[in-house]
């Protein structure tokens, strides 16, 4: 796919950024404003008309663009191009759980 719209915040939107393909949120109820998303420009959308500007925003977005854009965001995040988004995840959840969760 060329754009991925996901529902805030489901781990494709993540998994996108990952895979460097152009993504954005949707929050249309706004259930999650001011989340940690927001602080990332056209990141997230909630209403119809921001999911629009959004959609062309990305849409018009080159590669080397997008790649920055998401580089940003990832190390934001923790996220660097040797992370699995699973793995890292995964390490979270032993941390909380105090636990050893293997696949």
């Amino acid at each position: 796919s060329d754009l991925i719209v996901s529902m805030s915040f489901t781990s494709t939107g993540v998994e996108a950024m990952k895979m460097g393909k152009k993504s954005f949120y949707v929050d249309l109820l706004n259930n999650f404003k001011n989340s940690y998303f927001d602080s990332f420009e056209n990141l997230v959308s909630h209403s119809n008309e921001s999911a629009l500007e959004n959609f062309e925003f990305w849409k018009n977005l080159n590669s080397e663009n997008t790649t920055k854009k998401y580089e940003k965001i990832l190390n934001d995040m923790g996220i660097n191009n040797h992370s699995e988004p699973t793995e890292i995840v995964r390490k979270e959840i032993n941390k909380a759980n105090k636990i050893q969760i293997y696949v």
